[in-house]
């Protein structure tokens, strides 16, 4: 899996909602922390962490798979 590819792209969509780090948490009802991993690479997102990421972005699941090849 390419890190960076799918940092950037998920940045991209957050800034595209006009979401920060900890609103992304709040509605994905994730902690913080494992957001924070997620953005730089430390932590790899689970399938279920990934369909809360599709909802609250309200994207496709093709768009996070994509990203996260």
């Amino acid at each position: 899996m390419n890190t960076k590819n799918y940092k950037i792209e998920l940045k991209k969509i957050m800034h595209e909602k006009h979401m920060n780090g900890k609103q992304l948490a709040e509605l994905a009802e994730i902690s913080e922390g494992e957001i924070s991993k997620i953005l730089t690479g430390k932590a790899n997102p689970t399938i279920e962490v990934i369909a809360r990421l599709v909802i609250v972005l309200k994207c496709d699941l093709s768009d996070l798979v994509k990203i996260l090849k």
